[in-house]
């Protein structure tokens, strides 16, 4: 999460949405200083990823900080609900070292009917531990309040760049690929080059580190993992999971594709509600 009261502008990170794309961008304008950058430990919920605090924990747990959210113009990214839960589960299965891109078939099928049953028996809260998981309307809606102003899909994220820079006065990167879904072509040299990543990251300006990410993800690995999607995708228990659990993140994404669509706006960019 970003706020920025000087500049008058609020970025709300939903997970696996392109999110790092702003807020690593931007983290040194923020006014709580990376208070959300980090694991923290919330005595009621655990140790829970603070860069991803739907509206309704950080509304009772930071209150401040929600308020100050309130009160600045603040924006979010949607994705497609196949699209986010397929890239959820890459992210899910390397978190257990597995790397998707070698399970076979029956492998990920048997890991993901896990998950969906572990998610649909969570009812309307799922566990914080699941957090790539969760509902993308939990990052916009608070009790059926629109608390988010503006909502872009990740396919118009151009449009996102050119609200940011002209009404808050931001410089970017016009970068959509910060930290996307990939399969290393050479998988013993993965996790050497994610941990030489996070360090480049720390200590290089952030255009230099933009460049350097952009050669490595050219030299060392492919876009997606052709293995997971295929599985997913053909998948009768994942289509039908995706349009009941991801129901409400479906009309989020479709509203904001209406809402910023150019061939509706007559040359001008329509601000999405």
């Amino acid at each position: 999460m970003i706020i920025n009261k000087a500049h008058d502008f609020g970025f709300v990170h939903i997970p696996k949405c392109a999110g790092s794309t702003i807020r690593q961008q931007l983290r040194d304008k923020d006014d709580a200083q990376g208070k959300f950058y980090h694991t923290m430990t919330i005595p009621e919920l655990g140790k829970v990823n603070a860069n991803h605090l739907p509206l309704a924990v950080l509304a009772a747990h930071f209150p401040q900080d929600f308020e100050a959210l309130r009160a600045v113009t603040s924006y979010a990214i949607a994705r497609a609900p196949m699209e986010r839960f397929i890239s959820s589960m890459a992210q899910y299965l390397r978190r257990d070292d597995q790397n998707p891109a070698e399970m076979s078939a029956a492998e990920i099928r048997k890991r993901t009917l896990a998950v969906i049953a572990e998610l649909s028996a969570s009812g309307a809260a799922p566990e914080m531990r699941h957090t790539i998981f969760l509902r993308q309307a939990g990052y916009v809606f608070l009790q059926g309040e629109k608390i988010i102003d503006h909502v872009y899909p990740m396919t118009r994220m151009e449009a996102l760049f050119d609200r940011i820079e002209t009404q808050h006065g931001f410089d970017l990167i016009r970068d959509t690929v910060w930290n996307p879904t990939v399969t290393y072509r050479f998988p013993l040299i993965s996790r050497p080059l994610k941990s030489l990543k996070e360090t480049a990251q720390k200590l290089l300006p952030v255009k230099t580190y933009a460049s350097v990410r952009d050669l490595g993800f050219r030299l060392f690995t492919t876009r997606g993992v052709a293995a997971l999607n295929d599985t997913l995708l053909n998948m009768s228990e994942v289509t039908a999971f995706v349009q009941d659990y991801y129901g409400e993140d479906k009309k989020l994404y479709q509203e904001a594709l209406r809402a910023t669509d150019p061939d509706k706006q007559d040359g001008r960019q329509e601000m999405p509600a």
